[in-house]
């Protein structure tokens, strides 16, 4: 008497190959999920870091895609040839990145010149040009125009390089329309550096051409 039974995978060659290869199929079917949801999880992950690294406003300039806005904060302090002088200069304004390399934007300037002869103030609107060179260095050109005290409107040309935005060189000219440049060289502070010192130094400024108004009308 013949028993009747489930066939075992030896005894059928043909169910036997079949068999096997649904198990292979159903590993590589495995490994493709893993390998799936690994790279899914890994792409989250970076997206993630990237979302947490953009800022549409930095207090510090940086270039894109970290910031798209940025607030231009600047200190600069120097001296000017040939009519030799002492310069103070703050810049306060925002600028946007445009891409990764570039960003333009404008700034309200402040400038002081003391000379043992002279004396000038200026307030100046300017353009600004930024070129990033990498993440923490860039160069800048600012073009504008000023009024002056007890002085014809003119114009003025600086150039700049910066470290992290918050140090750097400043190099420029500055003159009435009708009258030959004065040039300009010095040191800048950029960022909360130059905010800070900007608001002390033009406090200091600000007090002494008080008291120097008050001595002269005694």
């Amino acid at each position: 008497m013949k028993r009747f039974g489930r066939h075992s995978p030896s005894s059928n060659p043909d169910l036997g190959a079949s068999v096997g290869a649904r198990r292979r199929g159903a590993r590589i079917f495995a490994h493709v999920a893993v390998a799936t949801l690994g790279v899914g999880a890994l792409t989250d992950s970076v997206l993630a870091d990237e979302a947490h690294t953009q800022h549409s406003f930095c207090w510090r300039g940086r270039p894109k895609p970290e910031c798209h806005l940025f607030m231009l904060t600047e200190t600069t302090g120097g001296i000017t040839w040939p009519n030799a002088a002492v310069y103070l200069r703050t810049d306060t304004g925002v600028m946007g990145n445009l891409n990764r390399t570039s960003a333009v934007g404008g700034s309200l300037s402040v400038l002081a010149s003391l000379a043992p002869d002279r004396e000038i103030a200026r307030l100046g609107l300017n353009g600004r040009y930024r070129y990033w060179l990498g993440h923490d260095l860039a160069l800048d050109a600012s073009p504008g125009v000023f009024i002056g005290y007890q002085e014809d409107p003119g114009y003025s040309v600086h150039l700049g390089a910066l470290l992290g935005d918050w140090v750097g060189l400043d190099a420029g000219a500055e003159a009435s329309f009708d009258a030959n440049p004065s040039w300009y060289g010095g040191l800048k502070l950029g960022a909360y550096p130059g905010l800070a010192t900007g608001v002390v130094l033009t406090g200091l400024v600000v007090l002494a051409a008080v008291i120097a108004t008050a001595t002269l009308s005694d």
